[in-house]
């Protein structure tokens, strides 16, 4: 019995071995083991566009490529070097609570650069003749020769950028690879061997303002790193889940610019009239584009309704009387307020930990808290003066706190 279970199991290694994909030998065959990245939104127009690649893992092949590569996409579709779209995945997988999550430090810059778990993963239902192998679970020393294949600038043209490792962790590794957009997801290689040693991220370096956070593209701000797949944990789901926790992050983003709009929108002492092209607090965003932005919550259409009516009026006056007024901004307070206390326990109940990884190094956590702590004071002053016999003279209204005492920027 001994001997012939011996020879079962022999038999059963080579069959695995002769199953295994072969290691790419040269950038050529590196260069198909990487996938073109592109979704779409729900008119099925292009929505955004990055790099993956195929890596076999313990039998498994596996395609890998950034959480935020695929972040609001309502299709994504994968094609090869050659053009061949991939199709037929079992398993999704996303980075577990601190896998990829890092804190890199820059000699050269002031500040730190933080990295969220942002990796997920795809299994191949057919395996493929070429495929990438993991590096060993060791830190890259500095200067030592990298490459990395990507679809830089989103163009559709698999470019080959070398460089050296400039600074490395246990989680994270920064190179003079000359990556930009398109090159997000795409795999960091050692040169000496071509096995992956990282999956092409962004991070997010201090002195970004929460403003835009909010407001802006931030992809413009971000700093370009690997993070190391060896060691790293995953959670299975369904990949309708995690895209549906896309839309309710973003969900969770407008309950937080909501906040930040009322909270510019809220009546003040030196003024109460807002200038639609005027910009959002030193963002290129004007409140007219913040209005078309959120236009369609519904609880914030009186107030925005309001200030339109406002600034159309010139200085003919409201044309509303202070207690509507009141009755308007009590209301708005309340129910943005409430909104988002709704938003962010479902935040942290439910979406994968790449969001909440996201909200939290990004400050818009505490920014959102803040904002909301702050509200509840001119919430409860306006319903006050609802009340029968209240006064509220006009041009004194609430005095709130200036929005640097937020802090411009990340937490």
């Amino acid at each position: 019995m001994r001997a012939s279970s011996s020879l079962i199991s022999c038999a059963s290694l080579a069959v695995a071995l002769a199953a295994s994909a072969r290691e790419p030998a040269n950038l050529d065959e590196a260069k198909k083991c990487v996938v073109f990245v592109a979704t779409y939104d729900e008119d099925s127009k292009p929505y955004a566009r990055a790099t993956g690649f195929v890596m076999e893992e313990n039998g498994v092949q596996w395609l890998y490529t950034n959480a935020h590569a695929i972040d609001g996409a309502k299709r994504i579709e994968f094609a090869d070097s050659d053009g061949k779209v991939l199709v037929g995945f079992k398993r999704f997988a996303c980075f577990a609570k601190g896998s990829g999550e890092a804190v890199l430090t820059k000699e050269d810059e002031k500040g730190k650069i933080t990295f969220g778990e942002d990796g997920v993963r795809f299994e191949l239902a057919t395996k493929r003749d070429l495929a990438f192998a993991p590096a060993a679970a060791q830190p890259l020393p500095t200067g030592t020769a990298v490459v990395t294949l990507g679809d830089n600038d989103g163009d559709k043209i698999l470019d080959v950028l070398e460089g050296t490792v400039s600074a490395s962790s246990a989680k994270i590794i920064q190179s003079t690879c000359e990556t930009r957009h398109g090159s997000s997801g795409g795999p960091l290689l050692n040169k000496a061997d071509l096995k992956v040693v990282g999956l092409n991220t962004w991070g997010i370096p201090a002195g970004v303002k929460v403003a835009d956070m909010l407001w802006s593209d931030q992809k413009s701000e971000g700093t370009a790193a690997a993070t190391v797949l060896a060691g790293a944990k995953w959670i299975e789901m369904k990949t309708s889940d995690f895209l549906a926790s896309g839309d309710a992050g973003a969900k969770f983003l407008n309950s937080v610019r909501a906040l930040y709009l009322v909270y510019l929108l809220t009546p003040q002492e030196s003024g109460f009239k807002i200038d639609p092209q005027k910009q959002v607090f030193g963002t290129e965003m004007t409140y007219a584009d913040a209005f078309r932005l959120l236009g369609r919550e519904a609880v914030l259409q009186p107030v925005i309704s309001l200030n339109l009516k406002l600034a159309g009026r010139g200085n003919g006056g409201i044309g509303i009387n202070n207690m509507e007024l009141a009755k308007i901004y009590a209301g708005t307070l309340y129910e943005v307020r409430r909104s988002y206390a709704g938003q962010r326990e479902a935040a942290i109940g439910k979406l994968a930990p790449y969001y909440v990884s996201k909200f939290g190094r990004s400050g818009l956590f505490k920014a959102g808290d803040w904002l909301s702590r702050e509200l509840s004071k001119p919430q409860e002053w306006f319903a006050s003066r609802t009340k029968n016999g209240a006064s509220m003279p006009v041009g004194k209204w609430f005095n709130l706190r200036p929005l640097s005492d937020l802090g411009e920027q990340t937490f």
